[in-house]
């Protein structure tokens, strides 16, 4: 395609996926997200529309939404504003950096050489609609994008570098964060599990696989639950749930969480906005595209 303020360029289809320093060795949390606002839709915030966006597409294809997570968020807007300031698009960074280790260095551990990791997505198109049409049409950012083992997404946006705007999207997952999602229903409040899809053996002994079973309670204590077969989807009829998940093995992950907590942009099953097709046909971020455990190239 060409037209617009972007030079013609052949699109360069690789992404950085570097390896990582740090093993989980404790248990970690479940993320219970509230229902989405509908003023999200309308929000001015290019990173929350954004993240809207992501999570209908995904909605749409039948996968679960992702959290937006702060240490992603943060390992993003890092790499954004360096491309800003000097002037390039690549995922990997000038200090050699790849979308993997800038996680790492910004808190979001996942076992190194394993088939947890962290992948990276680059659009310098004008707006989030422009920049999530674009990645959704070319087959290699959108099978990223629309990776079904995905849990997790950090976000940034900045004006300025040579084509006027970034947008960066890291996508993750790391053991035992298996977030739930609440939706408000006809009948109530239904909460949407995901599960361990990246890794599901599991890791170590600590290092759950894919749940089989799952236990719901509005008790801290779980008095009188008992565990059932893992469903994707749980009604619940309070405002506060603490959650258990299993897995063949006996390996657990659990945690309390309320409608009253962090809240996930988009955690709605409305139908996704249209988006509309770009005009101009900006060059794709350049770099190494490494075979990965777990991660399949479409």
């Amino acid at each position: 395609m060409s037209g617009g303020p972007y030079p013609r360029e052949q699109r360069r289809k690789e992404l950085a996926i570097g390896r990582t320093l740090a093993l989980i060795t404790t248990l970690g949390a479940l993320l219970v997200a509230a229902p989405a606002a509908g003023a999200v839709e309308e929000t001015p915030d290019p990173v929350a529309r954004m993240a809207f966006l992501v999570n209908q597409a995904r909605l749409a294809q039948g996968l679960s939404p992702l959290v937006v997570n702060p240490e992603l968020a943060a390992a993003a807007a890092a790499h954004t504003k360096d491309m800003v300031a000097r002037g390039y698009m690549e995922h990997e960074g000038r200090d050699g950096s790849t979308p993997q280790s800038r996680a790492v260095r910004h808190g979001y551990q996942v076992p190194p050489a394993s088939p947890w990791i962290v992948v990276e997505v680059i659009s310098a198109r004008a707006t989030a609609e422009a920049a999530t049409n674009w990645l959704l049409s070319d087959p290699l950012h959108r099978g990223v994008m629309l990776r079904k083992g995905w849990r997790e997404m950090g976000i940034a946006y900045m004006q300025g570098g040579p084509y006027g705007q970034f947008w960066t999207i890291d996508f993750g997952c790391r053991p035992n964060v298996l977030p739930v999602h609440a939706e408000a229903t006809g009948a109530g409040t239904s909460l949407r599990l995901t599960n361990e899809e990246c890794a599901p053996a599991g890791g170590n002994s600590k290092q759950m696989g894919r749940a089989t079973e799952i236990v719901v309670s509005d008790r801290p204590d779980f008095a009188g639950a008992e565990w059932e077969p893992f469903t994707p989807k749980k009604p619940v009829g309070t405002a506060t749930w603490f959650v258990k998940l299993r897995d063949s093995q006996g390996r657990e992950s659990a945690t309390a969480a309320s409608v009253g907590g962090p809240s996930l942009a988009a955690a709605t099953t409305e139908q996704p906005a249209a988006i509309p097709a770009a005009p101009a046909d900006p060059p794709s971020a350049t770099g190494l595209f490494d075979a990965v455990p777990g991660f399949v190239q479409p």
